[in-house]
């Protein structure tokens, strides 16, 4: 039995599989702003934690460096922990397409989207949706990158 046509797994497939890439570039990218931060002992332990205590410590280290864009790092790493979830979604659910029909005033319309099984509260995923959440990781992840001062590269090796 196929559950969801496989025109429209050739139709996700791409999009979730940049999604997913495009995630793990922003968890590696929040893991070195940690081991920059910190000894590489310390690192050991820290580097154990769940994404969004990671994370964390990143959002800290990048706004000690850069006091003038506080409210940017806020905003990116606000993202990055509203994206999360999304990916959690993406990543620890079955793949199911959902149809959902709403009436928009001109009548009837059908919407194809990824649920998540194990809430109780429907969210709905388009591929819109994932296409632009994949847009904001690749342009958090250049912020990243640009916010960790070039020193830190060389303290590191110390």
């Amino acid at each position: 039995m196929d559950f969801v046509p496989k025109q429209l797994r050739d139709q996700w497939a791409p999009v979730v599989g940049n999604f997913i890439i495009e995630f793990g570039h922003i968890e590696s990218a929040v893991k070195e702003v940690v081991r920059l931060s910190c000894l590489p002992s310390q690192f050991e332990v820290l580097r154990t934690l769940n994404f969004i205590k990671v994370a964390d410590l990143a959002e800290a280290a990048l706004k000690d460096w850069n006091a003038e864009s506080f409210q940017i790092i806020k905003e990116a790493f606000s993202e990055i922990n509203y994206i999360a979830k999304r990916r959690n979604i993406v990543a620890h659910n079955g793949f199911s397409i959902a149809v959902y029909e709403s009436n928009d005033g001109d009548g009837m319309r059908y919407e194809i989207g990824m649920t998540a099984a194990y809430k109780a509260k429907d969210i709905f995923l388009q591929i819109k949706d994932l296409e632009q959440d994949t847009k904001s990781l690749t342009e958090i992840h250049e912020k990243i990158v640009d916010w960790i001062p070039p020193n830190r590269y060389e303290l590191s090796k110390n």
